[in-house]
Order: C-alpha cells, then sequence, then structure tokens
C-alpha cells in the first residue's frame, strides 16, 4: 500500500500545550523500505513529512514510532494491515479512531511521560493499490535490530513483532541450516517473553515457541545444553496454558520431543516414557478432522519406536507402525509434511523386518522410503535423513537376499546424505556409521579390500565425532570392531583383529544390562576372540569366545532372526575345542547346534548353505573320531546339500570325499563359478574372484578356477569323459567366454524376433563396455535386465539351450576334419589327456600316469627361472652380446632338454600312440593337432616335445613336429566360434605391419623395420595390399583405425600384458599403449590373421591357469581367428628370417588360387615350415632351440 506524505500527520494532543520542545520530531515506519521520515511543523501541534516520497506498507503491517531528537521516543503503536483497510471500521479498535472516510488515525501509546501523540492516515481506495503489495518479503534482520532500539518493558506490541521475528528467523534456519539463524530465533523469543511480565497463555505460547527452537538447535547441533534449556522452556508453557485452549496439544508435543531428544542423549528409559505421556495426551485433545492429527500420530509413533529400540517391547513397535500408517492414511497428497511421515512409517516397518525377518517388511518400509525421498525438495534439512532411512532399509534387504544392486543403491544414498549434512550435524556419526556399515556389507559379497578400508575410514570418523557418554557410542564401537574383523578375515593381520576385541569389548562394557543390543555386541565379541584364535592359537581365546557366545545365546529370544547365526557361531567354537582337546561332547553339542541353528533357517536365505556346510563338517569330524559309518553318511548328505544351493560353499565338498559321490556338487559348482564370477562386475573382478584361494580357515586350499579340472577328474574317476568334457569347458576360460557371449550374433533370433534381438544386443554391449571399466556402475541391473532376457529367448521354440552350458554331443559335433583336438588335464592327484575326434560320439581318454602334477609344476617353476636371464626378459639381438648373456643360465644346463624329452615321452608319445599316428613323407600334408592345456601345461612347449641332440639333432620321429603341426586353443568353444565368422571382405585383404624399433621410454628393439621390410618384400611379390608404419608414424589412434582396414596385421614391437586388469593388456606404439580393450571395443568384423612378433604375447598368469590370461586369447575374442603369438621373447636378429618364410609358405600354399588373397588359412602350416627351416639352419643347440619354440600358433 503507498501513501503521499500530504497524506500523513502526526498531532500533538490538545492537553499537552508545551511542544517546544518536540523539536527535530521523527516518524519511523518501522518494516518498510522507507523507513524513516524527518518531520516539519506546520502548525503548534501538527507535523507532516518533509520530503515528497511514498511509504510502501508490508502486508505484515508495521510499527509507527515517533521520536524527538531532545526527548527520545515519545509513542508508538502497531498498526495491522487490516486497519488501513477502507472497508474497515478502525473506530471498534481500541486505540484507534476514525477521521474521514479515507483518513485513518491511530493513538499512539505515550512513553514515560511524553506528550500524547496521534497519527493520521490518507488511506488509498483498495482498486487502486499495486498487485504486489500483499506478498512483499521482509528484513527480518532489520526489524529485529530496530526492535532492539525499544526500551525492554512490558510491551505486549513488542511482544508479538519479537515473536514475529523469532518465527522468520526459524523458519529461515529451516532453509539454511545456519546456526546464527536459530540463535537469533531463541534471543527473540527470549526477549518476547521478557516483554510481557505477566503468565497467561500468550506467555505460554512463546515459551512453545521458545522450546521449540531449542529442540530445533539440540537436533542441528548436538549442544546438550540445548535440549535441557528446551525442557524448562516447554514444561513452562504447558503450566501456563489452561484447560481448553487450542494450542495445548502442539505445546505438549513440543515438550515431548524435547524428552525424545534427551533420551536419545541419555538411553535412560525415564525420559522416552515422558515423552510417549506427554504425546498420548496431546493426541487426545486433538480433533478429528484436525491438520495437526496425521503429525501428532507420527510423533507419537516415533517415540514408542525409540523406546521399542530400548527395551525390545514388540507391543511398542506394533502401536509404532499402527500410529504411522494411520498419520499417512490422514494425510493427503501434496501435504509438505507426508515425506516425514512416510520416512517414519519406513522406519517403524524397518524395526519390525528387524524382529520377524520377514521380506515384506522391509520390502514396504524400502517403498516408503522411496516415496518420502521423492516428495521431499531438494535443500530441505530433512532429506539427508530420508536418504539415510532409504539407505538402511537397501542395506537390510542386500543383508537378506545377496541383491548387489541393492547394496549399491545403499552406498549411493548414503553418500549423498553426508554430503548434505553440516559437519556440526549432531546426525553426522550416525550417517558415517552407515554409509560405513553398507561398505562393509559389500566387501562381504565381492571381497573388495577397498570397501573394507572406507569402511574403518568412515567408522573411525563417526566414533571421532561422538561424546563419550553418547547413547549411540556402544553401536558404533561395536559397528568398527566389525569391520576390523572383515578385514582380518581377509588380510589374516593380527593387528586388526586385536583391535577388534578392543573396539567390541569396550561397546559391551558401555552397554546397560537390558539393552536389546548387548546381545549382538556379545556375540560380536566373542567372534572376535574366535578369530584370534584362529590367528594366534592361544587356546585362551577360544575359551573366551565359547564363554561370551554361551552368554550372547542365553539372551536370544525365541523367534528370534539372528538366533540360527549365534547358534551357528557357538557350535564352530565348540567344534574346533574338540580339534583341540578331543572331548567327545564338544563335537556332539557342535551338531546340535548346528542342527537347530539349520531347522531355524527359513529355506532360500543366503546363509543356509554355510550353516549345511558347517554340520556336514562336525559330522565329518565325528567320523574321523567314531569311524562310525552313519556318521560319514551324515556328513556327505549335508555337503551335498550345500553344493546344491545357490553360493554354497561347495567348494570343500569337491574335495573332501570320493569324485563318485560328489558328481552332483560338482555339477553344482560349475554353474556357482558363473555365478561368483557374474558377468555384473568388471573384468579384474572376475578374476580376482577366480583367483582366490577358498577355504582359507582349513588345511584344504584350491584356487576357484581350477575346480572344472577337479570336476573332469572326479568324472574320469568313475568312466565319465562325457561330463568331464562338459566341465572343462563349462568351468575356463569363464571371462574369455561371458565376453564372447556377450559378442553372439543374434542372426537367428532377430529372423525370429527382431525386437528381442536388438534389445538382447544393446545390453550385451552394454554390459561388455561395464566390464572393462574399473567401476561397473549400472552392472548389476544389466546382468539381471539381460537374464530376463535371456529366459525371453529360451522359452521361444528352438532357443531352448541359447548361451546354456553346450552338451558334449554338441561339442563333439563342431570338431575339424583335419585334426584331432586333445585337452591336458593336470590335477593334483593325477594327469589324463581327452582326444576328441571328428565323428566320435565321446571323447578318448588317455591317462597319463608317467606324467604327475608335481613334475609340470617343477618343469613349468623349472623353465621359468631358466627363462629369467636377463637376455630372455625382452628381445635380443647379436647387438646385445647374445653369446656372453646366454651363458647365464648355466647352472641348469639341462632344464630345456629335459623337459622337451619328457614332454615327448610321458605325454606326447603316449597320446600320439593312442592315435596310431605315423610320419608322413616329406611331401605329404602334416596332420593338425589342436591342443588345449590345463593348469601348468599350458605354460610348456607342448608343440616342441621332443628328444633333441646336441650337434646331431633329433633322430627321425623323436619330435612331435615329425607328425603334426601343432595350434594351441584357450577352450574347444573357441574354434566353432572362430570357424563361424563371416569370411573378410575382399577390400579388406593386407596386412598392416607395425614396427617400433625405438618406442620412447622402452629399450630398443633392432631388426625391426627389416622384419617388416621382408614381410613386405614377401607380399609385394604376389600383389598383396599392405601398409607400413614405423616409429613416430606408428601411433595409437592411427593403427587403431588401420586395424578396420586390413583383414591381417604384423606387429614388430614392444608388448605388454597386465594379469591384473587382460583387457589393459597393450601393445606399445610410439605415443602410447595400444590396449586390448581398446581393440576390442572396435568392431572388427574382417579381423582374420595378427602376427604378434612381441615378447611373451602367449605367457599367462600362473594364478589363473585355467583363464588364459594372454594377449593372444584376447586377440582371438577381439575376433582375430588365427594368431602367432610368442610364449617368451625371441631374438630380434632372427624375427626377420621368422616373418620373410612365414609368408612366403602361407602365400605358396595358395599358389594353385586363381586369385591369391592373404588370410589366416594355413597359417599353422605356415609357421610350422618357417620354425622347421630356422630350426635346420641353427641347429639343436640350446641357443638354436631357445630361437625357435617361443613361436606358436593359436587359433584355427
Amino acid at each position: 500500500m503507498r501513501y503521499n506524505q500530504t497524506d500523513i500527520v502526526v498531532k500533538c494532543s490538545p492537553k499537552d500545550k508545551d511542544t517546544s520542545k518536540l523539536a527535530g520530531l521523527m516518524l519511523t515506519i518501522i518494516d518498510t523500505p522507507d523507513r524513516r521520515l524527518e518531520l516539519t511543523r506546520t502548525s503548534s501541534t501538527a507535523w507532516q513529512p518533509n520530503d515528497d516520497a511514498e511509504i510502501v506498507i508490508p502486508a505484515q503491517g508495521f510499527l509507527a514510532v515517533a521520536a524527538s531528537g531532545d526527548l527520545g521516543d515519545l509513542g508508538r503503536i502497531k498498526i495491522k494491515l487490516g486497519d488501513l483497510s477502507a472497508q474497515k471500521k478502525l473506530g471498534e479498535q481500541s486505540g484507534i479512531r476514525t477521521g474521514q472516510d479515507s483518513k485513518r488515525v491511530f493513538e499512539l501509546q505515550p512513553i514515560n511521560d511524553a506528550p500524547g501523540l496521534t497519527l493520521l492516515f490518507d488511506v488509498m481506495p483498495i482498486d487502486r493499490r499495486p498487485v504486489d503489495v500483499f506478498s512483499r518479503d521482509i528484513d527480518i534482520s532489520e526489524l529485529y535490530f530496530f526492535l532492539q532500539l525499544l526500551p525492554d518493558v512490558d510491551d505486549p506490541i513488542k511482544a508479538e513483532m519479537l515473536q514475529f521475528c523469532g518465527d522468520g528467523f526459524q523458519k529461515r534456519f529451516e532453509i539454511t541450516q545456519n546456526e546464527r539463524d536459530i540463535r537469533s530465533a531463541i534471543e527473540a523469543y527470549e526477549q518476547a517473553v521478557a516483554c510481557l511480565a505477566e503468565d497467561g497463555p500468550r506467555r505460554g505460547i512463546l515459551l512453545g515457541s521458545l522450546a521449540s527452537a531449542y529442540n530445533d538447535c539440540h537436533d542441528t547441533f548436538g549442544n546438550s545444553a540445548d535440549v535441557d534449556k528446551a525442557i524448562i522452556k516447554g514444561q513452562m508453557a504447558v503450566t501456563l496454558m489452561p484447560d481448553g485452549h487450542p494450542y495445548i496439544p502442539r505445546q505438549l508435543n513440543t515438550l515431548g520431543s524435547s524428552f525424545l531428544c534427551q533420551f536419545e542423549r541419555t538411553g535412560e528409559l525415564s525420559d522416552i516414557s515422558k515423552s510417549i505421556q506427554l504425546r498420548q495426551r496431546a493426541l487426545q485433545l486433538i480433533p478429528e478432522g484436525h491438520p495437526d492429527l496425521p503429525g501428532s500420530l507420527s510423533n507419537l509413533g516415533g517415540s514408542f519406536l525409540r523406546r521399542f529400540e530400548r527395551t525390545g517391547e514388540l507391543s511398542d513397535l506394533s502401536e509404532s507402525i499402527k500410529l504411522g500408517r494411520r498419520s499417512v492414511q490422514l494425510t493427503p497428497e501434496g501435504h509438505p509434511e507426508l515425506s516425514a511421515l512416510l520416512s517414519n512409517l519406513g522406519g517403524s516397518l524397518y524395526s519390525h523386518y528387524e524382529q520377524t525377518g520377514q521380506l515384506k517388511d522391509i520390502s514396504e518400509s524400502i517403498q516408503f522410503h522411496q516415496q518420502a525421498v521423492r516428495l521431499i525438495s531438494d535443500g530441505h534439512s530433512a532429506l539427508p535423513g530420508c536418504l539415510n532411512n532409504l539407505a538402511i532399509s537397501l542395506f537390510t534387504r542386500f543383508k537378506r537376499t545377496g541383491e548387489l544392486a541393492d547394496i549399491s543403491e545403499a552406498i549411493r544414498y548414503q553418500q549423498r546424505a553426508v554430503k548434505l549434512t553440516p559437519d556440526h550435524h549432531p546426525a553426522l556419526p550416525t550417517f558415517l556409521d552407515n554409509l560405513g556399515n553398507s561398505y562393509l556389507c559389500r566387501f562381504d559379497r565381492t571381497g573388495d579390500l577397498a570397501d573394507i578400508s572406507e569402511s574403518i575410514q568412515f567408522k573411525q570418523c563417526a566414533i571421532q565425532l561422538t561424546p563419550d557418554e553418547h547413547a549411540n557410542l556402544p553401536g558404533w564401537l561395536n559397528n568398527l570392531g566389525n569391520s576390523y574383523l572383515r578385514r582380518f578375515e581377509q588380510t589374516g593381520d593380527l593387528a586388526d583383529i586385536s583391535k577388534s576385541v578392543q573396539h567390541c569389548h569396550r561397546a559391551v562394557q558401555l552397554t546397560p544390562v537390558g539393552h536389546p543390543e548387548l546381545r549382538g555386541r556379545l556375540s560380536n565379541l566373542g567372534t572376535s576372540f574366535f578369530l584370534r584364535f584362529e590367528g594366534s592359537g592361544d587356546f585362551a581365546d577360544l575359551s573366551k569366545s565359547i564363554e561370551i557366545r554361551q552368554r550372547a545365546l542365553e539372551l536370544a529370544p525365541v523367534g528370534h532372526p539372528d538366533l540360527p547365526g549365534q547358534l551357528n557361531n557357538l557350535g564352530n567354537s565348540m567344534f574346533r575345542r574338540f580339534e583341540q582337546t578331543g572331548t567327545p561332547k564338544d563335537v556332539l553339542e557342535s551338531i546340535q547346534l548346528h542342527q537347530r541353528a539349520i531347522q531355524l533357517t527359513p529355506d532360500g536365505h543366503a546363509v543356509l548353505p554355510k550353516w549345511l556346510h558347517n554340520l556336514g563338517t562336525s559330522f565329518h569330524l565325528l567320523f574321523e573320531y567314531s569311524q562310525e559309518p552313519e556318521a560319514l553318511n551324515e556328513a556327505l548328505f549335508y555337503f551335498r546339500r550345500s553344493a546344491i544351493r545357490k553360493m554354497g560353499e561347495a567348494f570343500q565338498t569337491v574335495v573332501t570325499f570320493s569324485p563318485s559321490d560328489l558328481l552332483d556338487a560338482h555339477e553344482r559348482v560349475m554353474y556357482l563359478l558363473s555365478v561368483i564370477a557374474g558377468v555384473e562386475n568388471t573384468v579384474k573382478r572376475r578374476h580376482d574372484v577366480l583367483e582366490i584361494t577358498v577355504n582359507r580357515r582349513s588345511d584344504i586350499q584350491i584356487n576357484s578356477s581350477e575346480l572344472s579340472t577337479a570336476a573332469a577328474v572326479a568324472a574320469l574317476s568313475v568312466n565319465n569323459p562325457k561330463k568331464a568334457l562338459e566341465w572343462l569347458e563349462q568351468g575356463r576360460c569363464i571371462v574369455w567366454n561371458q565376453i564372447n557371449q556377450l559378442r553372439t550374433p543374434v542372426d537367428d533370433l532377430r529372423a525370429h524376433s527382431p525386437s528381442l534381438a536388438n534389445e538382447f544386443s544393446a545390453v550385451s554391449k552394454q554390459l561388455e563396455l561395464a566390464g572393462s571399466r574399473k567401476d561397473p556402475r549400472h552392472g548389476g541391473t544389466l546382468a539381471k535386465e539381460r537374464e530376463k532376457l535371456l529366459a525371453s529367448i529360451r522359452n521361444i521354440p528352438g532357443f531352448e539351450h541359447f548361451l546354456q552350458p553346450r552338451k558334449c554331443a554338441d561339442l563333439m559335433r563342431e570338431l575339424p576334419e583335419d585334426g584331432p583336438v586333445v585337452i591336458i588335464i593336470a590335477h593334483e592327484d593325477r594327469c589324463d589327456a581327452l582326444i576328441l575326434l571328428a565323428g566320435h560320439d565321446e571323447p578318448m581318454h588317455v591317462p597319463l600316469n608317467r606324467f604327475s602334477y608335481e613334475k609340470a609344476i617343477d618343469f613349468a617353476k623349472g623353465l621359468r627361472k631358466y627363462l629369467s636371464a636377463p637376455h630372455l626378459r625382452s628381445r635380443y639381438s647379436k647387438k646385445t652380446n647374445f653369446h656372453l648373456r646366454a651363458a647365464r643360465p648355466a647352472k641348469h644346463p639341462a632344464i630345456l632338454r629335459e623337459l622337451l624329452r619328457t614332454l615327448w615321452t610321458d605325454l606326447v608319445d603316449p597320446i600320439l600312440q593312442s592315435l596310431a599316428m605315423t610320419i608322413k613323407s616329406d611331401s605329404g600334408d602334416l596332420p593338425r593337432i589342436w591342443w588345449c592345456p590345463t593348469g601348468p601345461f599350458a605354460f610348456l612347449p607342448i608343440h616342441a616335445a621332443g628328444i633333441y641332440r646336441e650337434g646331431k639333432g633329433a633322430a627321425r620321429g623323436e619330435c612331435l613336429a615329425d607328425f603334426a603341426v601343432s595350434s594351441f586353443i584357450p577352450t574347444l568353444s573357441i574354434l566353432d566360434r572362430l570357424r563361424s565368422r563371416k569370411i573378410p571382405s575382399a577390400t579388406s585383404h593386407g596386412l598392416l605391419l607395425v614396427s617400433q624399433p625405438d618406442t620412447p621410454g622402452l629399450g630398443q628393439i633392432p631388426y625391426t623395420i627389416e622384419e617388416v621390410q621382408k614381410a613386405r618384400d614377401a607380399l609385394d611379390k604376389r600383389g598383396i595390399r599392405s601398409a607400413s608404419y614405423n616409429s613416430k608414424h606408428a601411433t595409437a589412434d592411427v593403427i587403431l583405425e588401420s586395424l578396420e582396414s586390413f583383414s591381417c596385421v604384423h606387429l614388430a614391437c614392444h608388448a605388454s600384458q597386465d594379469i591384473e586388469s587382460p583387457l589393459e593388456s597393450a601393445i606399445h606404439l610410439y605415443d602410447k599403449p595400444l590396449k586390448l580393450s581398446d581393440i576390442m571395443k572396435k568392431d572388427l568384423p574382417n579381423a582374420d590373421l595378427a602376427f604378434m612378433s612381441a615378447c611373451q604375447t602367449s605367457a599367462g598368469d600362473e594364478k589363473l591357469s585355467e583363464e588364459a590370461v594372454h594377449l593372444a586369447a584376447g586377440m582371438l575374442t577381439a575376433g582375430y581367428r588365427s594368431v602367432v603369438a610368442t610364449m617368451w621373447s625371441i631374438s630380434d636378429m632372427h624375427a626377420p628370417y621368422v616373418a620373410q618364410t612365414f609368408y612366403e609358405n602361407l602365400l605358396h600354399n595358395k599358389a594353385r588360387e586363381r586369385d591369391v588373397k592373404l588370410d589366416g588359412i594355413g597359417a599353422a602350416r605356415a609357421l610350422h615350415t618357417a620354425t622347421r627351416h630356422l630350426r635346420e639352419k641353427l641347429g639343436d643347440s640350446d641357443e638354436g632351440l631357445l630361437v625357435w619354440i617361443p613361436y606358436i600358433h593359436v587359433g584355427i
């Protein structure tokens, strides 16, 4: 509302004749943009503003104060907006007289003995007011500042204005979370209370507002003095309210909140009981339909929930849920408090799940929390709490179902909650501890040490921010102890388990008797003592573990979901004590405890396989003590039950008893291998999982990736070579097979269902990309989506076995016609060969009785040591003084010849005899053999097996090269996949040649340019298209782009293999490495032949011998059908000769073709001929053998 200066008049009462001292009179209109008006006397009793200015009056009204330069403040009056309305009769209000129709006259309340003054306004008609007048914001801080200028006397008007300021500061605090705002609100309320001398409902309302502000301050900043003051002020407020006053419920709820805050700080049951009593009284006074009813219901439900958490009284929890549901039902959509009510109800349902273990409770809790988060606005102070609550429920469901997507979401929400929470906020320790718990839980699922370290860090921060007397401190100490315990399990560092004992013990000491969490904290302390015994062997720790676990079990209520775990844990302690003392009652009690644990665990629970396995272990121990056959039968029964459940600890069962009894367990294990290394993980994580040695707490150890050979041996022991072949194919090269499956052509499916084929291809492509990242992000979601698509595809007639593990009949049907496939099986119990021949129904089994696993291991180690001489670490030449440096491995002069001889006599010759393979005439084509070695055989040069005599050479018929052309394959399935690839287009035929003699940062490689030139000369003679890039011209981007234009590539350069991340293996070019992952991301439909004249491109990782973690296998997966690779470093001086003779022979074999083109067909024979010529040239000296043996052919 605007007023012209001529419309405002200040007049002195006629009775006050002496006005001479009223010099410098000023009128202050507080809470408007134009604050002060200097007045000019227009008569002996009247004054008007000096300037021609307008005054804008806010919608909230204003305070008018008249003052004199000599006498100070003279009088004041609060004027509400309605008082100025032309439609209102002002004369009906106290202190206001009506002047003319458009005039409003106000009598100012005199201060001390000041003369009486009146204030006259001329009101602008309502239809002439600007439209924005009623919505203008005010500056609360300025209003508050001017109020400070007024004296502190009994003044209801000033009290009302101060309350207005306090309300404004408190509202602003809800947005800013700035402590200055809430402290200003408290100060304003305190001053407002001081302005009212008499007790009464007005004073009670102000005290209630003051108590509410103290509550907000405590909730945000955690100062215990604030909640003490809130209780004092709240009690005073309730006392001053007369019966029937409409503000009584609000004051009772505020005081109930204060006692709840006090309880959460102290844990005193009397405080939470008072909170409930006060909120019950409030609820009884609120009528149906009142807008405060939903909030009051939820508040009372929250108090009941907190008391349940302290006492474990289920009736309190039920009441909390009932009140929470009603509060949500009564709240309309769009209500600003709905998100808080939903979050509170979700918390109650979460607690109910904790007691009952019913999955529907936790799922409903997640649903309500998700609704709450969706409804709350960004920047709202309650958002971090809502995010945290949702995360806790997701975390809890993950613990039940093992669904990786739940824990990843939980961490994401908790990280956001922590980020949005100010450092000083008392809820921050809670959020930090919860985030630490989620990282711990994900670590339990993935085994990633980074997660457990994050868990410890966040939990330490939570404890550092928590005062010693805080009720939550014992719980956070317990949680930190759990994280140290988990890290000890992974690393075996005794310092970690000792810290776990320390923190868990302090947690138990600080937990009062009768506290519902005491049982769980005792159980954790017992586990810490048990694991420290496992690590140190200190029997006192085992005894302490049993004592504490028994005490925890005594406190467990019947039907509690944690009871099976406690029974299992105590059973483990008794089992271990029997091992130490031999007391029979201990193992019998262990069996009883494990049986009870299984009986109380619902079928399908994620931990049931573990319980079954533990029971089987106890029966097995009893059998070893008593030799009772029934105990052995029981052990076998429970081991098998464990194995057939998803994620069961079947790994121990497969090595405990005879293979014939455990073939069904092996069947499940083969499935489990693909589950634990699922495509939702990164490639690195999958290899990490397969490398893990399971059963680290027992004497039995087996590498996950070697379980396929254990299963195959079990099948062979009962004369089942078909099953052995199936399991070898299913359990080896899991990661490469997964990548190949993600690249599977879907032409047949597209003909039936184009949309389903496109969707499946898109998801598979996204999963392949996710697997190459460090963080899989949405890998879990994509994997689930792919599984659903696979289920849909397999429901289509004719696609029932789409991407299912292949049966023996299918594998045998796809064998090559020009030679056998020989799989060499290495197991610690025996070694065997499976010979696969086209036209046969099942594999031919050849026991390798003269070879052993230990012998293969020794040879692999010996060869590695022999090759560790400096000249064999990288490509070498005469220029690097080969002769001199070659003498360094002289300590083992016979290792290479002995190895090749033993490979011939004990492995290759028995296989050739079984095949009745004879020597072909010189002019005849030799048959092919595809070797598929497992375990340590993968690191041995089987293709060079033979008896070599220095100076004389090998006698005719004493080496494999006389009988067959050798190739290697990582799995049998790769043959069919490579043969089914489309023939390269005519425009892509040709060879891309790359040489790097001087890669920056790496050693020089002589002869690479000559090597490339020799190869190019051979091609030019036959008119074959080629392109050559050398040195600085051979950059990663250029070569990657050129790969699309050529079906064949020759790489003469350094290479490196990243064992931990195989897709990061690389060819080193001039500017940067060209990674295998980059090659695989390219669409190379014409890829055919790759000659990798680089060091160790077919060397793998001994820890993952069944995964073919090397560059050559990676190039096959990238699409190349034929790869020439090296087992160790090659001689630079002879590399040009090998390259020249290889390409000459490759093209010579195509002489009869009308249009000669370069491709991988015949690559194996060409390499065989090239290395034979080189051998004839160099002889069979140690030096000569080292030159040609490294070259191998991989693929078709």
